[in-house]
Formats: structure tokens, C-alpha cells, sequence
């Protein structure tokens, strides 16, 4: 089955790792043994080496079985070793290389690999604060009130026939993607996958993205402090599909 098939009653949990901060990684290894998120991320706001990203997901393999999804900063951050890629595009840029042009630089090479590619729109929101990914792609993120521009944004998304989006508040953000504009784009995204990360600290923030239309909610600054929260999501994942299915 492909990764991101999935029945729409279903929501799923993403926990994001930076190789750049491995040691991190590992200290949480063990509490996902018991957790068991559905997918690990890989993937980094900096530039990283390939190697980098080839050892850390030789390590996940190691001890764990989860389906492994590169979630790359730049068009180098990617391996066949991963089972999956999200190809990403951020249309709310003026930049081609951001949209397409870095794509097409490694295009070849992707298409003749054996992993999955999910292509995903993604689109920075303001999370309260300046966040690495904004600073790294300098791209200014979109103000929570600017419904008009998320409108047109998930109307290109749609009729460019994405296979997902994901709303991003920035690594590290104050406050989470708002719960308006999550409903807003599964109401105007029916089809796609709608991914949630950025500013999610609390059972209560994930819930209540889970409930407005997300997916798939991804967490990762915050484990960096408190990894025991991966069992607390996922717990709230789990009541959420006990009462859905």
C-alpha cells in the first residue's frame, strides 16, 4: 500500500529528526519502540551531506521498522535508502527555484528511484516568530489572517493536482497553524493529505488539528526537550481512530 493511502477516518502522527542533531534521535529510539508513530521524517532546515542523512537512517533501521520519509531542506537532501520523498513546492514564493527549478535538478535521478514520491505544497504561516525554515528559504511566511492568499494558494495547489499539502509554522514557532485555516484547506483540499507541523507542543495542540482536518500532525523542536511526549501523541492519535472507526 502507498505511504500515504490510508482510510479519510484515519489520522496519523510524524516525528520529524535533523541528522544534524542525531544524538537527540537516539535518546528517543526507545520511547518509539513503544509508541510507534506511523512515519519518521528526515530532513533539516541547514544544508546537510548526503552521508549525513544515509547514517542516520541507517541507525532508525537499526532498531525500528516505521516507514522512513525524507522531508528535505534543499534538493540534496534525499537518499534511496528512505521509503519516501516529499517533493516539495512553495507556491506562496517568487522564486522559481523554490517552486520547480531545484526540482529539476535532480529530477533524473529521483524518477529512476525506488522510493515513493508524494508531491506536497507547502506553505509557511507565521508561528509568532521568525522560524530557521524562513530564514534558511527566504520566503516571508503568511500572516494568520491573510485567508484571501491561503484561498489562492490552496486553489493553485488544487488545480496543479498536489498530492498533499503541508501547513507549516516554523520550527521552534510560538503558536501552531490556527484551526481556521487547517479546516479552510481540507474544505478547499477534500482530496489531499493535509500535514500539520510547526509550534505543536501539547496533547490539546494536536487534537485539535487532528479534529480541524489534519492528517498527519508532525512533531519534532519539541522532542528535542521532551521526547516522552511521542507516547502522549500518539495516545491522543489512538483515541482519536478508536472513536472514528
Amino acid at each position: 500500500m502507498p505511504l500515504f493511502q490510508f482510510s479519510k477516518n484515519d489520522k496519523r502522527l510524524a516525528v520529524l529528526v535533523d541528522p544534524e542533531k542525531f544524538n537527540h534521535a537516539s535518546r528517543l529510539i526507545p520511547i518509539i519502540k513503544e509508541s510507534t508513530p506511523d512515519y519518521l521524517f528526515i530532513g533539516g532546515s541547514n544544508s546537510l551531506d548526503p552521508i549525513q542523512i544515509d547514517r542516520c537512517i541507517d541507525s532508525l533501521r537499526q532498531e525500528l521498522s516505521i516507514p522512513i520519509v525524507i522531508f528535505p531542506g534543499d534538493n540534496n537532501q534525499w537518499t534511496e535508502k528512505a521509503d519516501g520523498l516529499l517533493v516539495l513546492s512553495i507556491l506562496q514564493s517568487h522564486n522559481a527555484a523554490l517552486i520547480s527549478g531545484k526540482l529539476m535538478e535532480v529530477a533524473d535521478q529521483i524518477s529512476e528511484a525506488s522510493f515513493e514520491t508524494v508531491s506536497t505544497s507547502y506553505v509557511l504561516i507565521h508561528g509568532g516568530k521568525p522560524s530557521s525554515t524562513e530564514l534558511y528559504v527566504k520566503v516571508n511566511p503568511i500572516e494568520t489572517e491573510d485567508l484571501d492568499q491561503l484561498r489562492s494558494i490552496f486553489s493553485t495547489s488544487n488545480i496543479m493536482n498536489y498530492q498533499a499539502t503541508y501547513l507549516e509554522a516554523g520550527s521552534g514557532a510560538y503558536s501552531p497553524v490556527p484551526t481556521n485555516i487547517i479546516a479552510l484547506a481540507k474544505k478547499m483540499m477534500p482530496q489531499q493529505i493535509i500535514l500539520v507541523g510547526g509550534g505543536i507542543r501539547t496533547e490539546s495542540d494536536a487534537d485539535k488539528a487532528w479534529q480541524n482536518g489534519a492528517d498527519i500532525v508532525v512533531i519534532g523542536n519539541h522532542l528535542e526537550t521532551h521526547p516522552e511526549m511521542v507516547k502522549t501523541f500518539c495516545n491522543k492519535r489512538d483515541q482519536i481512530n478508536a472513536s472514528r472507526n
